[in-house]
């Protein structure tokens, strides 16, 4: 069976070959940090070129490895160094493309399929080498200016490395500065078309905007922004990168995007706490069961693990209730009108009184109390859990009470509730305002 005589053949057969030794691997983590990425078979022969550099030539004449270079001989040179020592790095040669001769630099590797020479992977950079030390002194001046700027900012290369970021990003992304060198414009970029798009800007004008590109913080979170490319040169003319400011749609921090941030919350709280409360029913209907039907032969041990099963379950059940109620706060949904808090507390009274009547406690309210400019259902749930609290942690006293009353001022009123128990130690006063507690 002859060689594979078209470029589809030829890119089956080293696919088989790049499985098993990891070729494809490889390429996709080159393709991430250098736009001009060409894979060629053991032969010589084209197998694949990233999509940037696809477009320096044209398909039906570029065929092989020689057929990159302007000169065929420097072509071969290169070649014949692979095959003696299987890499080579920072090569110099001129491309032919469709527009003329391009000056790059090569890196190289030959990578090996068991004990035969396999496919090279070559990747191509433009960058002027002779030039480097003033290219290096400009992107020091750069960082150097960026540093102090408010607003987050990275410089990259033509390739979409990060040259530098300065610290504005670390506030806005979480990453520091230094972990983003030599890192690709795609790591805290969140969608792959958002980062080819910037990619796209790199090489289309001197100041390019690109919109709505999402951002991925460190902590995982993404948000919207964005990327205004500007080309920086040195005063020598050569072209020392590009500067990409980063704009957020909705700045960390804002108004909206605190508003956002608390509405995924609230989603997120109202979903766990569904997904939780359907195991705890039924962790509770078979401790039930096993407490009627089986709890002569569990004995008297077995029923108090039951018991300490159940109770911790309640209090699970407890902390889901919370969640939910957390999850139905909405500081936008505030539904204010005149309310007698007298009426809120005889319905509370009538509710509570089994409870009441059970610790024999008093609940005094007094009665010269004024008109309330307030949401009625919030102001029900706060006396709720102040009133059954107290209830809940009166200890033991010997004549039980709680009263409530409204204390007015000069410009508001102040609803006190109080009892005669036992209290709250201390070294627990501000704990006990902290959610769930």
């Amino acid at each position: 069976m002859g060689a594979p005589s078209t470029t589809g053949e030829r890119m089956q057969a080293i696919a088989g070959r790049a499985d098993r030794d990891g070729t494809i691997p490889i390429l996709r983590d080159l393709v991430e940090r250098h736009r001009g990425v060409a894979l060629v078979t053991s032969e010589g022969h084209l197998a694949w070129l990233s999509e940037p550099l696809a477009a320096w030539f044209d398909p039906n004449v570029v065929r092989c490895w020689n057929d990159l270079f302007s000169s065929e001989r420097r072509g071969s040179e290169l070649w014949d160094e692979l095959l003696s020592h299987g890499h080579f790095d920072e090569r110099q040669a001129e491309l032919l493309t469709e527009s003329g001769s391009r000056s790059v630099h090569l890196d190289a590797v030959r990578l090996a399929v068991g004990d035969d020479a396999g496919p090279v992977v070559a990747v191509v950079r433009q960058q002027d080498l002779t030039r480097e030390p003033e290219c290096a002194r400009s992107r020091h001046y750069l960082a150097a200016v960026l540093e102090a700027a408010p607003e987050a900012a990275l410089v990259l290369d033509a390739e979409g490395l990060v040259i530098c970021a300065n610290p504005a990003v670390e506030a806005l992304l979480g990453y520091s500065p230094d972990s983003l060198v030599e890192q690709p414009i795609s790591s805290i970029v969140e969608r792959s078309e958002d980062a080819d798009r910037v990619l796209a800007g790199l090489v289309c004008g001197e100041r390019v905007r690109i919109d709505a590109v999402d951002l991925q913080a460190r902590d995982g979170s993404a948000f919207q922004a964005s990327v205004v490319l500007q080309r920086v040169h040195s005063p020598e003319g050569l072209d020392v990168g590009s500067v990409a400011h980063l704009r957020p749609a909705v700045a960390p921090g804002s108004a909206a995007f605190l508003e956002r941030k608390n509405t995924e919350l609230e989603h997120t709280l109202s979903a766990v706490s569904h997904d939780l409360r359907s195991p705890l029913v039924a962790l509770l209907g078979f401790t039930r069961l096993v407490r009627e039907d089986y709890g002569e032969i569990v004995g008297e041990k077995g029923r108090h693990f039951l018991q300490r099963i159940e109770q911790a379950a309640q209090t699970m059940e407890t902390l889901i209730h919370d969640l939910l109620e957390l999850s139905r706060i909405d500081p936008s949904k505030v539904n204010k009108s005149l309310v007698d808090p007298r009426e809120v507390i005889r319905q509370l009274q009538s509710e509570l009184k089994p409870r009441l009547d059970v610790t024999g406690t008093r609940l005094d309210v007094t009665e010269d109390m004024p008109l309330l400019s307030c949401d009625r259902t919030r102001l029900y749930q706060v006396l709720s859990n102040l009133v059954g609290n107290a209830i809940d942690h009166m200890g033991p006293v010997d004549e039980p009470w709680i009263q409530v009353a409204v204390a007015t001022t000069q410009t508001d009123h102040r609803i006190v509730v109080r009892d005669n128990g036992r209290g709250v130690s201390s070294e627990h006063h501000d704990r006990i305002f902290e959610i769930f507690q």
